[in-house]
């Protein structure tokens, strides 16, 4: 019971006592972040950074499934609970993955199953929401909300506005669109114009807004790709890249209670697919298409000529 209340008392500012103390009434092995810790404490302590204003700009890339999204959203419920008359803007590449952001921000925050109200007693009663918005509000701001989740694809309009977090979750869509280099132009132009715009001065800390850039490296033109680039060496950014297999080809996401990837079902992705996409999709590190004449598959080859 002391562990538990401490856990609940110090969620308030501490991250990680947050994920703990949130899931504390679930089975261990139905945990999110317990059976993980081996591998996210790092980027625990790294969103920590980035909510106390110790970094502007991070940019987190990880292969699918391995908990990257999961932490980003459970990072937005705690920001909302720290600064609830503060407003986050999330944002991803389509309407439908925009929509999973919005129920897993309200999940974590009003379902039975988290222990939200526990930690952040004052805002019981205070939640407003609006699944046709995607909004969610824990201060009755009749302007701004506490959370607005958009996707790129549609317009960017009605009053929203950053000023407690950018969350980018997955602009590139996928393949298709990291090969077509006119497809990054347009995709980035809409980062900086219709998003990016959005970051406000926080009052707070009197600097703008920080930014949470989350997904898959596709290529050096995505806009991952080129926010590091832009920010890169600059004092605020932070960026942690963690591929599928480590330098010893052993898989980096073994988690606990079999949620993760064995070394063997990688090896056995790696088999199955292109190189290129390999590279890309799970080790985060992107190689261009442009220029590879014939894919490995479609060449013949001979003992003897013909």
């Amino acid at each position: 019971v002391i562990l538990k209340d401490a856990h609940t008392q110090l969620g308030r500012y501490d991250l990680e006592s947050y994920l703990i103390a949130m899931e504390w009434n679930r089975p261990l092995e139905k945990r999110f972040y317990q059976p993980r810790m081996k591998v996210l404490k790092p980027v625990v302590h790294d969103l920590q950074d980035l909510g106390d204003g110790e970094v502007d700009i991070y940019c987190l890339s990880m292969p699918p499934r391995t908990g990257k999204t999961t932490i980003g959203l459970f990072f937005i419920s705690w920001l909302a609970g720290r600064y609830p008359n503060e407003h986050i803007f999330a944002a991803g590449y389509a309407s439908g993955l925009v929509g999973t952001f919005y129920n897993g921000v309200l999940d974590f925050i009003d379902s039975d199953e988290y222990r939200f109200y526990d930690i952040f007693p004052e805002l019981q009663g205070k939640l407003n929401k609006s699944a046709e918005n995607k909004t969610i509000d824990l201060w009755a701001d009749e302007r701004y909300k506490t959370v607005t989740f958009r996707s790129i694809d549609g317009q960017i309009t009605g009053a929203l506005e950053a000023s407690s977090l950018l969350y980018l979750d997955d602009m590139c869509s996928g393949i298709e669109e990291a090969m077509n280099i006119d497809r990054l132009e347009k995709l980035w132009s809409k980062v900086t114009v219709d998003l990016m715009q959005r970051r406000v001065q926080n009052n707070r800390t009197n600097r703008s807004a920080p930014i949470l850039a989350i997904g898959t490296i596709w290529s050096l033109h995505d806009p991952i790709s080129r926010l590091k680039k832009r920010y890169k060496g600059t004092s605020g950014f932070r960026e942690r890249v963690i591929p599928a297999l480590d330098m010893n080809q052993e898989s980096n996401f073994n988690y606990d209670f079999g949620v993760g990837f064995t070394t063997d079902m990688y090896l056995e992705l790696k088999n199955g697919m292109d190189e290129v996409s390999w590279e890309c999709v799970y080790q985060q590190n992107p190689i261009e298409r442009d220029g590879l004449l014939f894919a490995a598959s479609t060449l013949k080859r001979y003992l003897q000529l013909p």
